[in-house]
């Protein structure tokens, strides 16, 4: 690849949203090379096109169901989902055993659970969707990646969570009635 077209390239995947890295790992270069093109011809993250940032994409999807060792790496996370899976059910299990005794740290223990819950299932769900790890092209089905969106929180929002998260302390310590929730959360 002559070096313009690479540049050309490097630009369009960082607008597409690529990170550094993958840059680097798709091209062959070092990340290094990637950087000092960057600098050379500055773009941000995501401002390409609809058009160039479906190609890039595309691209970078294309390489990836070829890609024998991301495949190993898809399939040792699925085996790490699964062993997390059974962690969390005993963790639920114990959850559940100290409900009657001790409702605040069950309470504590559900919240941890359910967060680690949903981030095993959104792994699980991204490989599984974006790597097609059986290789019989006939049953490799194209499918969208899932969109995940960062936003970041105000401080009204925190000061909103801990008011919830402290009217549920309240209901499970007994301290407050569900049916008046309205009252403790200032809603």
């Amino acid at each position: 690849m002559k070096s313009a077209e690479r540049n050309k390239q490097i630009v369009i995947m960082r607008a597409a949203g690529h990170n550094i890295l993958d840059i680097a790992r798709s091209l062959g270069a070092s990340v290094s090379t990637i950087q000092r093109t960057l600098r050379k011809h500055p773009t941000s993250k995501g401002v390409a096109s609809k058009a160039l940032i479906e190609a890039a994409r595309e691209e970078l999807l294309d390489s990836v169901r070829g890609d024998d060792q991301v495949r190993t790496i898809a399939a040792a996370s699925t085996r790490t989902a699964l062993v997390l899976s059974e962690k969390l059910q005993l963790a639920v299990i114990a959850a559940l055993d100290i409900l009657d005794t001790d409702p605040s740290k069950a309470l504590l223990m559900s919240r941890a659970i359910n967060g680690l819950a949903n981030a095993n299932r959104l792994s699980a769900e991204a490989i599984r969707s974006s790597i097609a790890i059986d290789t019989s092209p006939a049953e490799v089905i194209e499918r969208e990646l899932p969109v995940i969106v960062i936003e970041g929180l105000t401080d009204d929002d925190v000061a909103k969570m801990r008011a919830e998260q402290r009217a549920e302390e309240l209901i499970m310590s007994g301290q407050a009635n569900p049916n008046d929730d309205a009252e403790v959360t200032g809603s």
